[in-house]
C-alpha cells in the first residue's frame, strides 16, 4: 500500500466532519479536533460539496505560507455571495502587496495602542460595574459582545449606537451562510448600503474642509498603485475590518471567560502575578484561536501524504493546529508562562492579522481589570454554556456568578482613576 493510500485510510474519520455542526458542545469539539489530528493531520470531508480539513500545525503552516499553491480568493466554506472580496484577505499576490502596505502604513496612527488604551480601560470598568450590579451575568453579553463592538465603532468613526447593527450583519454573513444563505446575502447588502452612506458623508465633509481621521476617511484618501480605492474595494475593507475586530474577538473573550471559570487556579495565578498577563494572553490565544480560514488549491499539491487537486477547498483550523502536541508540549494544558509560543491565532505569512496589536491590548486590559476587580467567579450552569461553530468559532454563552470578594463599583472606580 502506498503512502497516499495509508494516509487516506487514516483520515477516513474526516468524512463526517462539518465545521458548521450546531449539535456539539465545547468539550466534544475539542475532543473531535484531537481525535482527527491523532489519526491524520489532514483529511477530506464530504460536507459542503467536499473539502479538505487541516488540523496539524506543520500542515497548517504549509498551507498558509504557500499562497502560490493555496489561494485565499475565497475564504468561506461553503462559498456565498457577499458583494465582493474581503480586502485584502481575499486578494492574492502580487495584487495583495499594495493593499497590505496600505493597512500597515495608513492605519498605523488610527490603530496605535496608546490612542485607545485609556478608553478601553474605561469601557471595561463600566462593564465590570454592570457585572457587579447584576451578580449573576452572562460574560458574553456583558463583555464579549459590547467591548469589541465599542472598539470597532471608535476606530472606524461610527456611531456607538450602531454597534448592534454591525454585530448582526457579521453574525449572519459568517454563521448563517451555510444554513440560511439568503440571510447572509441580505446582511451583506445592508452592510454595503450602510457603509456606502458613511463614505458619502465623509466625501461631503472632506469637500467642506472638515476631514476626519477615522479609518473610513483614511480609506477614502488612500491609494494603491497610484489609484484611489473603488467602491467595491472600500466595502471589502469594511467587511474584513468588522469580521476581524468584532466576531473573532467576541469568540476569544467568551472562550477566555469560560476557561477562567472552569480552571480557578489560572485566576489565582494571574491575580498573584498581574505582570504575567501579557504572556497568559498569548496562551489563551493559542488554546482558543477562533478562526478556521480556508484556501483553494491552485495546483496539485501533497500534504501529509494526500494529493490535493486544483480547485479543491482547504479548511485550516487554527485552534486544532494550536493544540498539536507535535509543536506544543502538553498542548491541551494551559501554561501561563509558555515559551516559546509560536501559535497561529493571528494566521501566518502575508495574511497575518494586521490588527493583532490592538486585539492583544484589548485582551490584556480586560484581564488586568477583571483580575483586579472581580477575580472570584464561577459557572452558574455548565450545561448552559454555548459554543458557536463555523469559520469563526468559540464560546458564546457563559453564565457566571460573582462571589462576595468582588470589589464594590465606587471603590474600583477610585482605584482605576488613581492608576491612570
Amino acid at each position: 500500500m502506498s503512502e497516499c493510500e495509508h494516509a487516506v485510510r487514516r483520515s477516513e474519520a474526516y468524512a463526517q466532519f462539518n465545521h458548521h455542526d450546531q449539535r456539539r458542545s465545547v468539550d466534544t469539539w475539542l475532543t473531535l479536533f484531537d481525535d482527527l489530528r491523532r489519526r491524520c493531520p489532514i483529511g477530506r470531508s464530504t460536507f459542503h460539496d467536499g473539502f479538505w480539513a487541516v488540523t496539524g500545525y506543520a500542515e497548517a503552516q504549509h498551507v498558509l505560507q504557500n499562497p502560490e499553491l493555496f489561494s485565499s480568493s475565497s475564504v468561506m466554506i461553503p462559498p456565498h455571495s457577499q458583494g465582493g472580496p474581503m480586502v485584502p484577505l481575499e486578494i492574492d499576490p502580487p495584487e495583495h502587496a499594495g493593499y497590505r502596505t496600505l493597512l500597515g502604513k495608513a492605519f498605523a496612527p488610527t490603530l496605535a495602542p496608546d490612542r485607545h488604551r485609556q478608553s478601553i480601560r474605561d469601557a471595561v470598568n463600566a462593564m465590570i460595574d454592570d457585572a457587579v450590579e447584576q451578580g449573576d451575568f452572562d460574560a458574553c453579553q456583558v463583555f464579549a459582545g459590547p467591548l469589541p463592538s465599542f472598539i470597532a465603532t471608535a476606530v472606524m468613526g461610527l456611531p456607538a449606537e450602531d454597534a448592534g447593527l454591525l454585530q448582526g450583519w457579521i453574525h449572519k454573513i459568517i454563521h448563517e451562510a451555510a444554513i440560511r444563505p439568503e440571510a447572509a446575502v441580505e446582511a451583506a447588502t445592508e452592510h454595503h448600503e450602510y457603509f456606502s452612506a458613511q463614505f458619502a458623508r465623509r466625501r461631503e465633509a472632506t469637500a467642506a474642509g472638515s476631514e476626519g481621521d477615522d479609518v473610513l476617511t483614511i480609506l477614502l484618501n488612500s491609494e494603491v498603485d497610484g489609484a484611489r480605492l473603488g467602491e467595491e474595494e472600500l466595502l471589502g475593507f469594511c467587511l474584513l475590518l468588522l469580521l476581524a475586530s468584532i466576531d473573532t474577538t467576541q469568540k476569544t473573550i467568551g472562550s477566555i471567560f469560560y476557561h477562567l471559570a472552569v480552571e480557578p487556579g489560572i485566576r489565582e495565578q494571574l491575580g498573584r502575578n498581574p505582570a504575567g498577563i501579557p504572556r497568559a494572553v498569548e496562551e489563551f490565544l493559542r488554546m482558543w484561536a477562533p478562526v478556521q480560514t480556508s484556501r483553494i488549491a491552485t495546483a496539485e499539491a501533497e500534504v501529509a501524504g494526500h494529493r490535493l487537486q486544483p480547485g479543491e477547498p482547504v479548511l485550516v483550523s487554527l485552534l486544532a493546529a494550536n493544540r498539536d502536541p507535535g509543536e506544543f508540549t502538553s498542548a491541551g494544558e494551559f501554561h501561563a508562562n509558555r515559551s516559546p509560543n509560536r501559535h497561529l491565532a493571528f494566521g501566518a505569512h502575508i495574511h497575518r492579522c494586521p490588527g493583532s496589536h490592538i486585539a492583544r491590548l484589548e485582551l490584556r486590559i480586560l484581564l488586568e481589570e477583571v483580575m483586579r476587580r472581580i477575580p472570584d467567579f464561577e459557572l452558574r450552569d455548565e450545561s448552559a454554556v454555548e459554543w458557536t461553530p463555523g469559520q469563526t468559532q468559540g464560546v458564546t454563552r457563559v453564565p457566571l456568578r460573582l462571589r462576595p470578594s468582588t470589589v464594590p463599583p465606587d471603590e474600583a472606580a477610585h482605584s482605576s482613576s488613581a492608576s491612570r
